[in-house]
């Protein structure tokens, strides 16, 4: 019988993959069913330890948003037609930190401990090649430039910030901290696209922070140390059936009541689980100096013992791994996975932290000014009441001086020019107005204070909120700023915190998902980039193997947080100050030119600042700036010109030959000019003297006289002329 095309087409796809495949053994239904029910458990089990500080970061969002009188009083004043006012001002203060924050964006930093080391082979000055170690370092794909591991390390983590839009996540998270107390940021992997199997980490902030479960029993900060973590997802029946068709979207028991938060209605609530389990490693440490664990060189043991690489020793280590899966109450969706990561990699950003009787409870920024702001809103409205209902200051007349006049009955409503009344006597004074209703000073008072009573609670004043103050000077106004920041300062603190444990986790994770030769971006701080190949696979030509070099992994690194202003903001700050210090020291200008230019971000600075660096004495310079010097100037000497330089030069020279002929040429005209001029002077002399003579001949009179002496007059007039 002839097979189908589907099978025959299978068939030559599991060709593709040579020898069978090794599929890892899945968990049994009786497996299956502990892991659900532990799950539950610790499902349960969380939900009531985090329960008080759910409801009061959901108080804290609905307060904040302007939900501020208690249901019962809101009704009853609006059924008796009273005011309700909420003059919310909790969103200054709240906007002014989260505003702060994004000003200093945190950037996470990477150094090295301990830098990798290779054996290379260098020649030394009397021309022998011998073998030294050095610090392994990474070129970019150019050849021109080389970076230590922990720069390449900081060069990729600025790239997976940048791609996945990292600092969204960082401001989304602040702000939910201060706002509610808590908030969480996770790291995962996903594809780099659709056509790839290439992978990337994205580091994100989870929106909704009340759907996340974790271990109550941490310790470290930022819960580095729990154990296991839910995030909750409730999906409609019809798109869980249709996304995992055969699995269950009702509970299968009825009677088992620790399935009803799984399934409500026409939800399910589906999860992803992580747990965190201990495991014992064994480590050896070889005597090339490097240290493996021994199940990652247990396939390669052979090959170490021809490359003369021996086991010293080995201990026992205890580490973690992480296992996820995605599950609902009866059934695992998906999973399990083992993550590349030691710890859970959901990161809690928690708000200021309360202690009682063991159990932890957090506080958002401004919950303790919840009480002022409520005695505000009520102030607000009974002054505004007393001021409404108060009646308008009547008039007060008889009836006879009245009469007849309606004008009287509508006069609080309407403005008449003029209101007429009956006398009843020559003394009558006529119709008075009562005292108008006095302002409700008390009430105004008091609302006042509990304006006052809002600032002192969350610690921030009007100064600090840019309002005028006592303080002129710039270090006095700087000082109480500070105090407002000292006050809010935990908060930025924690966050720190957490956004070093997300560093962490990319460190521990970025070797796995770069683990394939490839060519990856790295972004630096001024924006801009440079490219190296990771893992990239090199045939030791000696030992007639492939080796891979460029391998992150080798390396050991440290993580701190850097707070403060973009680059930018930095640049201009800094050339401002460098301004300022050469107004200030006038001899400094002619050394830190090039300094200032640099700080420009306008276009061509940077080419201003290498010309100027090469106009600085070079006792002023680094070594390395006096070592471009000395290459650009090299280049200048040796390096060859293109055809096009080589015809531009030859132009060049021929216009600077005809512009030397063409200063020739006017250097003789002016030389026979001048010679004209003097030789026009001494025909002038000549003539004048001339005159002279004919003038002392006419004493004779005669006409003849005058018409020579006219004659010569015009004569001179015109040579005069020509001069001009």
């Amino acid at each position: 019988m002839a097979k189908s095309k589907e099978k025959v087409k299978q068939s030559k796809i599991d060709k593709l993959y040579g020898p069978k495949r090794s599929e890892k053994k899945g968990s049994t239904s009786e497996e299956n069913a502990d892991l659900l029910r532990i799950a539950r458990e610790r499902a349960d089990e969380g939900a009531t330890y985090w329960k008080d500080t759910w409801e009061l970061a959901e108080e804290d969002l609905r307060f904040l948003s302007g939900d501020q009188w208690p249901e019962q009083v809101r009704t009853e004043r609006a059924e008796e037609n009273r005011p309700v006012l909420t003059n919310n001002v909790l969103p200054t203060f709240v906007d002014r930190i989260v505003g702060d924050q994004r000003k200093n964006k945190p950037s996470i930093m990477i150094s090295g401990t301990n830098p990798s080391r290779v054996k290379q082979k260098v020649v030394t000055e009397d021309g022998q090649e011998v073998e030294e170690e050095v610090e392994l370092k990474i070129s970019n794909i150019n050849g021109t430039k080389e970076y230590s591991l922990a720069q390449v390390m900081q060069g990729v983590i600025r790239g997976i910030e940048y791609n996945c839009d990292a600092e969204d996540a960082y401001d989304e998270s602040f702000q939910a901290e201060v706002e509610s107390s808590l908030s969480y940021l996770r790291v995962r992997g996903d594809y780099v696209a659709d056509d790839t199997f290439e992978q990337d980490l994205l580091i994100e902030a989870i929106e909704n922070q009340f759907s996340v479960i974790i271990d109550p029993s941490f310790k470290k900060a930022a819960a580095g140390d729990m154990n296991w973590c839910l995030i909750d997802e409730m999906m409609d029946k019809d798109v869980f059936e249709k996304e995992y068709p055969g699995k269950a979207s009702e509970p299968i028991d009825s009677r088992n009541t620790a399935l009803k938060s799984w399934f409500t209605g026409k939800k399910v609530r589906v999860s992803e689980y992580f747990v965190r389990e201990p495991i014992i490693r064994e480590m050896a440490l070889m005597s090339d100096g490097k240290s493996y664990y021994m199940d990652e060189i247990e396939d390669v043991i052979d090959e170490l013992i021809e490359q003369n690489v021996t086991i010293e020793r080995t201990r026992k280590v205890k580490t973690y791994k992480v296992i996820w899966r995605k599950i609902t109450g009866h059934d695992v969706l998906e999973g399990p996975i083992e993550l590349p990561c030691t710890t859970i990699p959901v990161v809690p950003v928690f708000g200021k932290k309360i202690s009682i009787k063991g159990e932890r409870i957090y506080r958002s920024f401004h919950r303790n000014a919840h009480d002022a702001q409520r005695q505000a809103n009520y102030w607000d409205s009974a002054s505004t009441e007393s001021v409404a209902l108060a009646p308008k200051a009547p008039f007060i007349a008889s009836v006879d001086q009245i009469e007849g006049h309606p004008e009287w009955q509508d006069a609080n409503t309407k403005n008449y020019s003029v209101l007429t009344y009956t006398k009843e006597s020559p003394a009558d004074p006529g119709p008075k107005r009562s005292q108008p209703a006095s302002i409700p000073a008390a009430e105004i008072s008091l609302a006042m204070r509990s304006t006052d009573k809002i600032k002192s609670t969350i610690g921030m004043f009007d100064a600090s909120l840019g309002a005028a103050s006592n303080e002129t000077s710039g270090v006095a106004i700087e000082n109480r700023q500070r105090e407002t920041e000292t006050s809010s300062f935990v908060f930025l603190d924690n966050h720190s915190k957490s956004v070093v444990r997300v560093g962490r986790l990319l460190i521990e994770m970025i070797p796995t998902y770069y683990d394939t030769e490839r060519v990856t971006r790295m972004l630096f701080e001024d924006g801009s980039e440079d490219f190296v190949k990771l893992n990239e696979k090199i045939l030791d030509k000696e030992k007639d193997e492939w080796i891979t070099i460029n391998d992150l992994s080798v390396g050991k690194y440290d993580v701190v947080v850097k707070t403060g202003p973009a680059y930018a903001t930095q640049r201009q700050q800094a050339a401002d100050s460098l301004l300022k210090f050469a107004a200030a020291v006038p001899a400094s200008a002619a050394v830190i030119g090039d300094l200032v230019a640099k700080e420009f971000d306008w276009p061509g600075s940077e080419r201003l600042a290498s010309r100027l660096q090469k106009m600085i004495p070079p006792e002023f310079l680094t070594a390395e700036e006096r070592k471009q010097n000395e290459e650009d100037k090299q280049d200048i000497e040796e390096k060859p010109l293109t055809p096009d330089q080589e015809l531009a030069m030859r132009e060049l020279d021929v216009r600077e030959k005809e512009a030397v002929a063409k200063e020739k040429s006017a250097e003789a005209d002016i030389a026979e000019a001048e010679a004209d001029v003097i030789k026009a002077q001494l025909e002038t002399k000549d003539a004048q003297d001339a005159l002279k003579a004919i003038e002392g001949q006419a004493a004779a009179g005669g006409d003849l006289a005058n018409q020579v002496r006219e004659l010569v007059a015009q004569a001179i007039a015109e040579i005069t002329a020509q001069q001009n």
